[in-house]
């Protein structure tokens, strides 16, 4: 074989095992390339606070007062479909169901009341989203002339608080004070917790949380409820005076008694208006025969 002929099987032979060798490579940078994250897992992936509110002039608008306090706050976007905004102070907000429409163009919100009903539906036209910026645009409320761009940026350091559910069962009550406010919280008189109608509402409270996070949790007959309750006489726990299924609304405004008998039978359903909810404090109000009540309680003393 000439070394004509031999040099150029050589470059033959080379060039074949670049091909092959930008082939391979080729399909591995296929293989590698990332998947693009679509606007629903980018948005349920961080926990979003309100940065900045602009209007359509230009003009910064205030987050701490109204009308930009309307749309700032944290939120929290969940896989499942539901969503919960809070203000910079953790205070209520709003909660429902949301979804990105439109090719991700358009933000849809359900809200739901302390009933679980849809209290208003809403949808917003969205500017940006990314993992480091979600913007959309809002009409004012009263004038739609006025547009205003509502800016959030994801943070880290701001864990979802805990659920009226959550709080409420995180501690054992005692029933401490029983006022008559039926003409009103100024001067309202102080009653007698071991005399009807105060007695019928004293004594020693737990709750179980059985649905931990859960915004829409039911039981088995479909109702809606958190866990199971236990109210006993004062420090006898096993002087049970009603047990079964309860329910706080996702506001925090409500929280509802299934009462059930032994066998399992609904005895009575009770929803009352919370007054206050925290680790330290629980009031409800109860009209009970034209008389209406305030019921106060705090942690049981170890």
């Amino acid at each position: 074989m000439s070394k004509k002929v031999f040099s150029l099987l050589s470059i033959s032979i080379l060039l074949l095992g670049s091909l092959a060798t930008v082939s391979c490579s080729s399909d591995d940078n296929s293989n590698s390339m990332e998947v693009k994250e679509t606007g629903t897992e980018i948005l349920s992936k961080h926990t979003w606070i309100t940065t900045k509110i602009v209007d359509n002039k230009g003009v910064d608008v205030k987050l701490d007062v109204m009308p930009g306090a309307m749309y700032a706050g944290y939120a929290y976007y969940n896989t499942d479909g539901t969503f919960r905004i809070v203000d910079f102070k953790d205070g209520h907000k709003m909660y429902g169901l949301w979804s990105l429409r439109d090719n991700d163009t358009k933000r849809h919100l359900v809200v739901y009341n302390s009933k679980n009903e849809v209290a208003y539906e809403r949808t917003v036209d969205m500017v940006e989203l990314n993992n480091n910026v979600f913007t959309y645009n809002i009409p004012d409320g009263s004038n739609s002339s006025i547009i205003y761009s509502v800016e959030h940026k994801p943070v880290t350091d701001h864990a979802e608080p805990k659920t009226p559910a959550e709080v409420l069962a995180s501690v054992e009550w005692k029933t401490t004070k029983v006022f008559d406010i039926t003409k009103g919280v100024e001067g309202a008189k102080e009653m007698d917790k071991t005399v009807a109608p105060a007695a019928s509402f004293s004594g020693d409270a737990y709750y179980i949380n059985s649905n931990g996070k859960a915004y829409f949790p039911k039981n088995k007959e479909g109702k809606f409820a958190n866990g199971t309750f236990l109210i006993t006489a004062y420090g006898d726990k096993s002087a049970v005076r009603s047990q079964g299924d309860w329910y706080v609304s996702l506001d925090g405004k409500t929280r509802t008694l299934i009462a059930k008998r032994p066998d399992g039978s609904v005895a009575f359903e009770r929803t009352v208006s919370v007054y206050e909810l925290t680790e330290n404090k629980f009031t409800y109000d109860i009209e009970v025969d034209g008389v209406l009540l305030r019921v106060e309680h705090e942690p049981i003393k170890k």
